[in-house]
């Protein structure tokens, strides 16, 4: 049984992988959102374990495919408008002129804020595997656009102060400074 659902997971990745082939990065990200948001939420040693034994494999992948769909810009035909923000009927007319474009992010800016939450939280739950805390970090710096600067400190300040808290309230220790420090250290990485 254990093993059928580590064949499960190894598919589904194999088919995020596939997708984002094919460019289809939508459905890529999604499987990539589910298979991390499970083990967000795992709490079953064998589900934990599997997730670590595939992530050195597939965080790399996913760190390519959000740099790449953060930094692609789509373009949208827009309608010739009026002042008025209605439709101008008269642009319709005989020869249609160039439509100005819409240049937009493949990854809007909620999208992109979900990842940061996404990878943010998954790099608290790894912060004892240091090799994987760095690539998590470097993944966050390299999607951010200087809109989402701000929403990444308030992520990592929010976190810093609920850690100070813990560690005044009830978890003293080398294991709480540590875990501020690291913190900080993040904090102190972020573009301003």
């Amino acid at each position: 049984m254990p093993e059928t659902i580590f064949d499960n997971l190894i598919n589904l990745l194999q088919s995020a992988e596939a997708y984002a082939n094919r460019n289809s990065y939508q459905q890529a990200l999604d499987i990539y959102a589910q298979v991390i948001d499970t083990h967000l939420v795992a709490h079953e040693p064998v589900l934990i374990a599997f997730f670590e034994r595939t992530i050195d494999d597939f965080l790399p992948k996913l760190a390519l495919l959000l740099v790449e769909a953060s930094c692609l810009i789509i373009s949208e035909p827009s309608q010739l408008t009026d002042l008025s923000g209605k439709p101008d009927k008269s642009a319709c007319i005989a020869s249609l002129p160039p439509m100005p474009v819409i240049l937009s992010p493949l990854l809007p800016p909620e999208v992109r804020r979900s990842w940061f939450k996404r990878l943010f939280a998954l790099w608290l739950k790894c912060r004892d595997m240091y090799r994987i805390c760095e690539q998590l970090q470097q993944m966050m710096i390299e999607i951010a656009w200087s809109e989402d600067v701000a929403f990444l400190h308030k992520l990592v300040e929010s976190e810093i102060h609920h850690a100070s808290l813990d560690t005044h309230m009830h978890v003293s220790g080398i294991a709480g400074q540590s875990h501020a420090h690291t913190l900080e250290k993040f904090l102190k990485e972020l573009p301003q």
